[in-house]
């Protein structure tokens, strides 16, 4: 009796062990030559025996089916980083992978490598990463100053006062595109006037950049294209990390960033940043501050809660920031700085942003999962423009966004369908305020044509196919429609193609609809530092554009070692609406719906390690934007650049003890209003000048220590006159003010020397 059931026992377990399925997850790290760790995000997790695979989340997150018998193989890999091959058995828990960098090791020489931008092969969208050695190779000390070295996105200044930065992207300005904080919307409505200032440098493990039309899962906004900024991960957090920076412009700076695991599946870290800068300074001799009087604190706190079959995310974030600018005795006699001797300007904000996120899987091969994302913002500001009372503009947004998702995955992975409800919900209450003196800014004709306060509620729904019939072809279809209280009915339809010619030549193609609602002061807020009358001649509308583009990139090898790439891609948005501002009359800026605007983009990339150690990038772009201006002589659009040059050279010795970085920017020359039927003396030449910017760094680095000095703008260049009647803004010397900050093509500041340590507890 024994033995028979011994016997069933035994074709039991056999049979049990060729049908049974085991789901293996866990995370992917790297780990460079000095010790450095983070997660891997996309890192690639095949089953040798099953022949699948599977990639890993942004966070470096994974988890496999294996079919049949154990034990089996799986092989976790990643550019640039030795692969691992790992025994699966019973008694396999849940796996902490940590990959090596791509080492050549022999008796003292350890050689390790790891790209500055990555180029995504597998993502159905033109997308491309910045990498946290990446942002290292610059200062970095925000977001702002994260582009320096990448040739599609653009970072200036909007005015010449309040040191507001504005980023474009395919010519457009920054407001048509989706910037998203861990793959949520982070900086948008209020926050977009400063907002790339407000996330520091070291905080951030990577920044995604993806072209044209995004999927219909990350809203009806995105146009040009999207921007989502990785911040340090929890299970990827050293002990503690602090970097300092200092500048020749006066600027001081810290950041702390300290975390690990909490309890068992549990993680969080906090990070802590405050930058001060109360050395004003006036290169150009206009009598205004270069770049204003600035400080600020900010906190970051991030969960992360791994459950049975899912994922808990928190992201909690407080900012307080101030800045003061303008004339030079505003800044230096506060006593004076309200009774409008001197101009200034001024902004107080409060910022408070939570996200919540929860995913889990409803069977155990991971086919079927359901997600809920919430997020809510708080922002308030003061600001004034002249002096307290003449110019005011105080506005508070209160948001919240939530999203439920259902995505399902068929057995074989060549179908997969994402969809979901989502709702939006923006209440801005704006106060725009002037005296006597400054009430012809904005005359009384416009009030019925502009509504301060206002609130919206988006419900929406979408729903996104992906087929993959082949390894080598991807197709992804999604539609959105969603209700705007305001606007009406938003539909936008989008679609993506990649095709695998060979392995290393990779082709896409993609087109859809997005809409952005405009608001009239941040949108346009490199306005309000001008005397310029503001004229609304229509009701806003919401703006609406079709984005197409394609792109092919080719990679290839210098040899066994070295590897580059070439991308050349193309963009082409044309407007069905768009709500523009018309600023080729001198005394005035005018407001109004169009539809005949398109922006036509195109780029060509090289990158590779030319020789050991040494990486060379090489971009050249080409804009055209169109807008058919009622005042203008020229259907160009001002302040865009038709051509741009980029340039980078880096150079990094065994162990990376040492690395050199050397950028280069080419400016091409860009059309300004000419200001004709203003005074001569205020009349502008209507094109920008050629120019050229240049940023150097060298870094040292030791197993806990790193030593970083540079310099930015290193050939002096500044923009000349940026100011209009700097000597005269409130036009006491003449019939009228011509005052006029809001003409800025160029750099405001001159030749700028930093250095910074970085410090980590591993």
């Amino acid at each position: 009796m024994q033995k028979k059931f011994l016997i069933i026992f035994l074709i039991l377990g056999a049979v049990s062990g060729f049908s049974q399925n085991t789901t293996v997850s866990g995370m992917v790290y790297g780990k460079n030559g000095f010790g450095e760790r983070e997660a891997l995000a996309f890192a690639n997790i095949y089953s040798i025996q099953n022949k699948t695979g599977v990639v890993a989340d942004e966070n470096g997150k994974f988890s496999i089916t294996l079919k049949g018998r154990l034990p089996q193989e799986i092989k976790v890999s990643y550019i640039g980083y030795n692969a691992d091959t790992i025994k699966i058995n019973a008694t396999t828990g849940n796996l902490d992978v940590e990959l090596i960098a791509d080492a050549a090791l022999d008796e003292v020489e350890i050689k390790a490598r790891k790209k500055a931008t990555e180029i995504s092969l597998r993502s159905v969208h033109q997308a491309e990463t910045i990498t946290t050695h990446g942002l290292q190779l610059l200062a970095c000390c925000n977001l702002s100053e994260s582009f320096e070295n990448d040739p599609t996105v653009d970072v200036g200044y909007s005015d010449a006062v309040s040191g507001a930065k504005q980023i474009k992207m395919l010519g457009l300005d920054g407001k048509y595109s989706l910037l998203l904080m861990e793959a949520m919307p982070a900086i948008r409505g209020l926050a977009s006037m400063y907002g790339l200032t407000y996330i520091p440098g070291s905080w951030m493990r990577s920044i995604g950049i993806s072209k044209g039309a995004s999927s219909v899962e990350s809203g009806y906004e995105s146009i040009s294209g999207q921007i989502n900024v990785g911040m340090i991960d929890p299970n990827a957090t050293n002990p503690l990390f602090l970097n300092f920076y200092g500048n020749s412009e006066g600027r001081i700076e810290g950041n702390l960033v300290t975390g690990g695991e909490v309890f068992n599946n549990t993680a969080s870290n906090l990070m802590l940043s405050g930058a001060w800068q109360n050395m004003p300074m006036d290169g150009n001799k206009d009598g205004f501050a270069d770049v204003p009087a600035n400080w600020n604190a900010n906190v970051l706190n991030r969960w992360t809660i791994d459950t049975k079959r899912g994922h808990i995310n928190l992201l909690l974030n407080y900012l307080h920031d101030e800045r003061k600018g303008g004339q030079m005795d505003f800044l230096r006699n506060p006593d004076l700085q309200k009774n409008g001797e001197y101009y200034g300007f001024g902004n107080t904000a409060d910022r408070a942003y939570i996200t919540a996120k929860w995913g889990i899987f409803f069977d155990e091969e991971q086919r079927k999962s359901f997600a809920v994302q919430l997020g809510g913002t708080y922002h308030n500001q003061i600001s004034f423009y002249g002096y307290e009372g003449y110019q005011d503009y105080n506005a508070t947004q209160y948001s919240f966004t939530g999203t439920v998702k259902y995505i399902w995955l068929s057995p074989n992975t060549k179908h997969k369908i994402a969809s979901g409800i989502t709702f939006n919900y923006d209440l801005y209450d704006e106060l725009y305020a002037l005296n006597s003196a400054a009430a012809p800014l904005f005359p009384s004709s416009n009030l019925s044509k502009y509504t301060f306060g206002r609130t919206e509620y988006v419900p929406g729904a979408f729903g996104e196919y992906t087929w993959t019939p082949i390894e080598k072809f991807t197709m992804v279809a999604g539609l959105r429609y969603d209700y705007n209280s305001y606007f009406g009915a938003l539909i936008s339809p989008r679609a993506h193609l990649k095709y695998d010619i060979l392995d290393n030549l990779i082709v896409r193609v993609s087109g859809g609809k997005g809409y952005h609602s405009p608001l009239l002061f941040t949108d346009f807020s490199r306005y309000l530092a001008s005397s310029r009358k503001w004229i609304i001649e229509e009701e806003m509308k919401a703006e609406e554009a079709w984005n197409f583009g394609a792109s092919a990139t080719w990679l290839f090898d210098f040899n066994e070692d070295r590897g580059g790439s070439l991308v050349g891609d193309i963009y082409y948005t044309v407007f069905q609406n768009q709500f523009v501002v018309d600023p080729f009359k001198a005394h005035e800026v005018h407001f109004y719906n169009i539809d005949k605007s398109t922006a036509l983009s195109a780029q060509l990339s090289l990158s590779g390690e030319v020789a050991e150690g040494f990486d060379v990038t090489l971009a050249a772009r080409y804009n055209d934007v169109r807008t058919d201006f009622k005042y203008g002589d020229s259907n160009q659009a001002p302040y865009n650049n038709k051509f741009k040059g980029l340039a980078t050279l880096t150079y990094s010795t065994n162990h990376k003890k040492w690395q050199f970085s050397l950028t280069t920017q080419f400016n091409g020359k860009a059309r300004v209003p000419a200001l004709t039927d203003g005074p001569e003396i205020y009349h502008r030449s209507g094109e920008t000048e050629f120019y050229t910017i240049m940023h150097a760094q060298i870094t040292k680095n030791w197993r806990r220590w790193s030593i970083y000095v540079g310099a930015e703008n290193l050939l002096n260049y500044t923009q000349p006159d940026p100011i209009i009647a700097a000597a005269d803004p409130f036009g006491r010397n003449s019939e009228r003010s011509y005052f006029d900050a809001s003409g800025v093509w160029g750099p405001l500041t001159g030749r700028m020397f930093y250095a910074g340590l970085r410090f980590y507890v591993k």
